[in-house]
């Protein structure tokens, strides 16, 4: 098991401190989406402000989504602040699985968004697209791919679930650690989501 002890280790040094290194948590990412959907070296990139606390996470950045091992596509971003004495947070990120390269595809299959600060009432802070038609006709005056469920905010790690267990996308691990890794990570993630929290209340 030293893929399992590897991101063990990474998840504690990404998830166990307040002054998370942006570039151990892109790597983590990296590990994570390596070992599951991704297509053999294909990454995600980390760019820095020169100036300021701010970040971002994405697929090459302005350029193609990510090429998973199915011949399908991943937009993946995430936007973060990360400054002095305070920890590593996400404000943004979009997952957005395709059918094509295009960076502003329309042949989306689903799309999670989550902003901490929506542009207007309509879009909740995390909320779910799916690109289908319903089955059931005269239901809604919109597009499906235009309403956006409300949801809890997505974790990566049960993205890639999503992926693999409803689309399925075979893992590129073999081992069948996978899974395991995949909850260790989530569970980490989750704990370091609720000391943010605790630590954020006045």
């Amino acid at each position: 098991m030293p893929k399992f002890n590897e991101i063990k280790s990474l998840s504690k040094k990404v998830f166990e401190n307040s002054r998370t290194n942006p570039a151990d948590f892109k790597e983590l990412l990296n590990e994570l989406l390596t070992l599951t959907v991704a297509a053999d070296g294909h990454k995600l990139n980390l760019s820095r402000k020169p100036k300021g606390d701010l970040g971002l996470i994405a697929n090459r950045i302005a350029d193609k989504p990510l090429l998973l091992n199915n011949g399908r596509f991943l937009k993946f971003l995430m936007k973060y602040t990360c400054g002095k004495g305070t920890p590593l947070t996400i404000n943004y990120s979009c997952f957005q699985y395709q059918c094509d390269e295009d960076r502003y595809s329309k042949r989306f299959i689903f799309r999670y968004d989550y902003n901490i600060a929506p542009e207007d009432e309509l879009h909740p802070v995390a909320h779910l697209q799916i690109n289908g038609e319903l089955s059931e006709r005269n239901i809604v005056n919109k597009e499906l791919e235009d309403i956006r469920f409300p949801i809890v905010r997505p974790s990566v790690e049960s993205l890639l679930l999503l992926l693999i267990d409803g689309f399925g996308l075979k893992p590129n691990d073999k081992t069948g650690d996978w899974r395991k890794i995949l909850d260790y990570s989530e569970s980490a993630f989750r704990e370091y989501q609720a000391k943010k929290l605790m630590y954020s209340k006045p």
